[in-house]
């Protein structure tokens, strides 16, 4: 699994986040194609499994080591969401400012920037009536 380091500028993120908090349409991803006059959410849940195939075992972030989980749409970094020692699933609302077309991924990080485990899944198509995706699952080698 890629240890490349995810360390987040604090400062990006508050202005991300006041962003999101005074845009009046709560728009905030544009889609690779599409278009429309509606304003769809995508839904995209997340669980963190023990990588021991067939059967992956659902496991706790605090199992796993990490801290957030971070999640990428079209390339660009959209948001980190705390991960609870407790927690081993959750999910993102991503406001998009269109229908189309959006690539995904989402990394799962331990406390310090290290990728634990990353997921790339097929790119997702979104219409007027928003989407929520099947579960990304992120493994994780104990």
């Amino acid at each position: 699994m890629s240890t490349k380091s995810r360390i987040r500028s604090w400062a990006f993120g508050l202005v991300g986040l006041a962003a999101l908090a005074t845009s009046g349409a709560g728009c905030v991803i544009e889609s690779s194609g599409g278009g429309g006059s509606c304003l769809p959410d995508l839904v995209v849940p997340w669980s963190v499994v023990q990588n021991n195939p067939p059967i992956d075992t659902p496991i706790t972030c605090g199992t796993a080591g990490a801290d957030s989980v971070d999640l990428d749409v079209n390339g660009q970094f959209f948001m980190t969401q705390a991960c609870a020692p407790s927690q081993g699933s959750g999910s993102f609302l991503v406001p998009a400012a269109s229908t189309g077309t959006f690539r995904l991924d989402v990394f799962l990080v331990a406390p310090g920037g290290a990728v634990l485990s990353e997921a790339h899944p097929p790119d997702v198509t979104v219409g007027c009536n928003g989407l929520t995706t099947p579960t990304v699952v992120l493994p994780v080698n104990l």
